[in-house]
């Protein structure tokens, strides 16, 4: 495994989760992806599942995007007013969905049957969290400064290089900067949120924005419309920061003892592969 490789893709929880659930899923995606030429059939499909989610994050996916493209507006000093354009985004997208479903969820490009009422059903959650958001929370953020909502970023801990995209990081004119995440299921393991704050924090911290002293996070429950302040302490970071890089080597170490395809074991259970947007490549190479 080259250096190209160990610089682009470090550690991170979804990509473990990844190789936990289909070890030959994460070669394809993470490993051969960067092998093949260009136009070989793996690089398209890999773009091609850029812009694709499957029904487990449908929901939270719409959500995010029109909420994203509020907050774009904003920092392109445009006014927003109210939820509008916002609801009209759902119900845009939705539509393309419902009217090309296998262009737009792993799922049914797979030859899995997603029903119209399905998808209502989301695109009506989708327009009521959409709504939560506007009434409970926008008020609070509009007119602070964003420093980075929903763009690709990074920190560097020891060599390792890990990616992260914050759904918003703002400050106010006091100095204070607000790490916010928000959610779509309150129903999740509380341990993935704690990461992700961590590395927002983090990223906050090394790029200046803030001393630790300067910082608020908290995590917004769209379906329940509350939110949870999330504190931690520097000492916590330290150890964070060191599981980070501990992580990141344990990965590398696996990779490197591989030597291709045939070592990166493919998950035969069929709930995982009708999720996984490889499952033709993967039958038929």
């Amino acid at each position: 495994m080259d250096g190209k490789w160990k610089e682009w893709h470090a550690w991170s929880r979804s990509r473990q989760l990844m190789l936990d659930e289909c070890p030959r899923s994460f070669y394809y995606r993470y490993v051969k992806f960067y092998d093949m030429p260009y136009g070989d059939i793996l690089k398209a499909t890999k773009r091609m599942l850029d812009q694709m989610t499957n029904t487990k994050f449908l929901l939270g996916s719409v959500v995010h995007e029109a909420i994203e493209r509020q907050f774009d507006q904003l920092s392109r000093g445009r006014e927003i007013q109210g939820p509008d354009s916002a609801l009209q985004y759902v119900t845009r997208v939705m539509s393309d969905i419902k009217y090309n479903p296998e262009k737009h969820v792993i799922e049914a490009l797979n030859g899995k049957e997603i029903s119209d009422a399905e998808l209502s059903k989301i695109e009506e959650e989708a327009k009521r969290q959409v709504n939560v958001f506007f009434k409970e929370f926008f008020d609070f953020y509009k007119d602070l400064e964003i420093i980075t909502h929903e763009d690709y970023c990074n920190i560097e801990i020891d060599g390792h290089k890990f990616y992260l995209m914050p759904d918003l990081i703002t400050k106010s004119s006091d100095g204070r900067v607000y790490v916010t995440d928000w959610k779509s299921d309150s129903t999740y393991s509380a341990e993935p949120n704690e990461r992700q704050m961590k590395m927002y924090i983090l990223w906050a911290l090394q790029k200046g924005h803030a001393d630790f002293i300067d910082l608020r996070a908290e995590v917004i429950f769209l379906d329940i419309g509350d939110s949870k302040e999330y504190i931690t302490t520097e000492e916590d970071l330290d150890s964070f920061k060191e599981e980070l890089v501990e992580n990141s080597e344990k990965l590398f170490e696996y990779i490197d003892s591989r030597s291709g395809e045939e070592d990166f074991e493919r998950c035969e259970e069929e709930e995982v592969c009708f999720s996984c947007g490889f499952k033709s490549y993967c039958e038929t190479n």
